[in-house]
């Protein structure tokens, strides 16, 4: 692998860590992988929309989010994705289960003194 596919690899990983925590902020409401995309972004990473269904394909096949796509006609013709934080991507974000390798978790950071 080179050091453009090791790069993108780990933007990918920490893409993914940073979708499972936007998620754990509503967990049992489901949420828009537009605004989960914005969220990513604030947090620095620079990925397309697309780049974030794809992470949340991932993240569904693991078992860590469930995704589906809904249709509101009196807003759109379009499909809107939304997706939703499983009790085992809850874990993961808790450490009550061992990590994952193709995820990186965002470092919390707490106050001292």
């Amino acid at each position: 692998m080179d050091a453009k596919e090791q790069l993108e690899a780990a933007m990918h990983k920490r893409a993914r860590g940073y979708i499972l925590k936007c998620l754990n902020f509503y967990p049992g409401e489901g949420s828009n992988a537009l605004l989960v995309a914005d969220f990513v972004r604030n947090a620095g990473l620079p990925v397309l929309d697309s780049d974030v269904i794809t992470q949340l394909n991932y993240l569904k096949s693991k078992g860590y989010v469930e995704v589906r796509e809904i249709c509101d006609t009196r807003l759109c013709n379009e499909k809107i994705v939304v997706a939703e934080i499983t009790s085992k991507g809850i874990d993961l974000l808790e450490a009550s289960i061992s990590e994952d390798p193709g995820i990186t978790l965002p470092k919390t950071r707490c106050k001292t003194g």
